[in-house]
């Protein structure tokens, strides 16, 4: 019954009941606040009514109907002692008695339609003042076109060309290449400042590897430091790449789980 002593929920039955004419002309012998204790009496009977029952906005729409219904019934009824009492009356609920020069409205219909097409106005503004839009889910996957992804095959394809670019990027330099100068000098070269010499040292086909001063040591140690990071580098890419494809895979299932659901 939360919902139901919200204080917005209390105020839009409090502004209904007083747009009511007859309501007004009710109370308007007696003292101010006389109008409130009762409105606050009938608040208080409706929700020990439905005291402990967890309601629904259809179901407050319905609660609210009736406490407007009971508030009109009433009134009329102070109006017309003569007619038998039909609603309920609160313990503590005050009963103002009816003054002996009220008249009584004879377009008791109309001002009831009227009521609850101004009661169902309000109803629907407090309705969707409380209604709040779900928000959409956060997606992490970066697409390289608007449209969305189909299937896991085709988020498999987009990275896996991810992959390959990225190899590329960090891809190490061309193998070396060996080129053989005759039948007795073998020269492996990666720039032309940087040679490997083999040399043929007896006529037999054993031949002899030399190194020449330049690259001597520091050249050869250079470039497999060079090699070891890169190859540190790509491993680094794949794992990453590999966590955001299972973390992609995971929140794709997560979402189809909960459309089904």
């Amino acid at each position: 019954m939360n919902l139901y002593v919200h204080q917005e929920n209390q105020q839009m039955l409090w502004d209904v009941m007083n747009k009511v004419h007859l309501i007004q002309s009710f109370f308007q012998s007696y003292p101010p606040d006389q109008k409130e204790k009762w409105f606050k009496s009938v608040i208080q009977m409706f929700y020990e009514k439905y005291s402990g029952k967890n309601i629904t906005y259809v179901e407050l729409q319905q609660i609210n109907q009736e406490t407007i219904s009971y508030i009109l019934n009433t009134i009329q009824e102070k109006l017309q002692p003569a007619r038998p009492i039909v609603a309920p009356t609160p313990s503590f609920a005050f009963q103002p008695p009816a003054p002996p020069s009220l008249a009584v409205p004879t377009r008791d219909n109309d001002k009831e339609a009227l009521l609850n097409k101004q009661f169902e106005l309000r109803q629907k503004d407090y309705s969707s003042a409380l209604d709040r839009p779900t928000p959409e889910a956060p997606s992490f996957l970066e697409k390289e076109e608007d449209t969305a992804i189909s299937n896991m095959d085709e988020l498999i394809e987009i990275q896996r060309r991810l992959r390959e670019q990225d190899y590329q990027k960090y891809a190490p330099p061309p193998p070396i290449k060996i080129v053989e100068e005759g039948a007795e000098r073998i020269t492996m070269s990666r720039v032309p400042d940087e040679q490997m010499v083999y040399e043929n040292t007896t006529p037999t086909t054993k031949k002899n590897v030399t190194w020449e001063p330049e690259v001597r040591g520091s050249h050869v140690g250079d470039e497999l430091n060079s090699l070891k990071a890169m190859i540190s580098d790509l491993s680094s890419v794949i794992s990453v790449l590999t966590r955001d494809v299972s973390y992609i895979k995971q929140h794709i299932d997560t979402s189809a789980l909960n459309q089904h659901s």
